[in-house]
C-alpha cells in the first residue's frame, strides 16, 4: 500500500509539474551516453554552465533554437512529452551556454551566437559574443544583445524562423523562450 502512495504521489507531482510553463531544457547525460535527459529550467538561479535547448512556443508547436548560423536560424520541430522530456523526429539541437550572472553566451561547437549592429540577422563572432538575460514571473526567459539592448532572440511566425528582432514588435514574435 505504501509503495501505491508514493507511486500515486510520484503521478501527482509529474501531472502538475506539466502544467507549469515549460522553459528552458538543458541536457544532461544519464548513466548510458546514449540517453539524455531534458529538465526545464524556470528560474535565473537554476541555470548553470551546461548544454541547454531554447525552446518557442509557437503558433505552429514547440520548436527548438537550430545550431546552424546564419543569417536567420531555422527551429527544430519538438515534441514536449507527458512525462515532461522532449522528442523529435530529428535531432535535438543543443547550444553549449556559459553563464555569468544575468548573461549568457551560446556556442554550437565551432561559432558563438551573436549579434551585430543593425538587421535581424545572427552573426558568427570568433569570441564569446554576451546575451543579457530577463527571467520572467511565468518561468521564460528573453535574451536581449548586450549590443543593441532592443534586439533579443525570437521566433517569427510569419518567416517561421529566430532571428534577433527588435524587441518592440509585438504580434507574430515570440520573445520569451521557454
Amino acid at each position: 500500500m505504501e509503495i501505491m502512495k508514493r507511486q500515486l504521489r510520484k503521478n501527482l507531482a509529474l501531472l502538475l509539474s506539466l502544467a507549469m510553463l515549460l522553459t528552458f531544457f538543458p541536457a544532461a547525460a544519464s548513466a548510458a551516453d546514449e540517453d539524455v535527459v531534458y529538465t526545464k529550467v524556470t528560474e535565473l538561479s537554476g541555470l548553470t554552465d551546461g548544454q541547454y535547448v531554447l525552446v518557442a512556443d509557437t503558433l505552429v508547436g514547440a520548436k527548438a533554437l537550430g545550431t546552424n548560423i546564419g543569417g536567420k536560424i531555422d527551429g527544430t520541430d519538438v515534441t514536449i512529452t507527458t512525462e515532461g522530456s522532449l522528442s523529435s523526429s530529428s535531432s535535438i539541437p543543443t547550444w553549449t551556454v556559459t553563464v555569468s550572472g544575468e548573461t549568457a553566451t551560446f556556442y554550437n561547437g565551432s561559432n558563438y551566437l551573436g549579434y551585430g549592429s543593425s538587421g535581424s540577422n545572427f552573426t558568427k563572432p570568433d569570441e564569446a559574443y554576451v546575451w543579457n538575460i530577463t527571467s520572467n514571473d511565468n518561468g521564460t526567459f528573453r535574451f536581449t544583445a548586450s549590443g543593441a539592448g532592443t534586439r533579443a532572440i525570437a521566433w517569427q511566425e510569419a518567416n517561421e524562423r529566430f532571428g534577433a528582432y527588435s524587441t518592440t514588435n509585438s504580434d507574430g514574435y515570440v520573445f520569451d523562450l521557454l
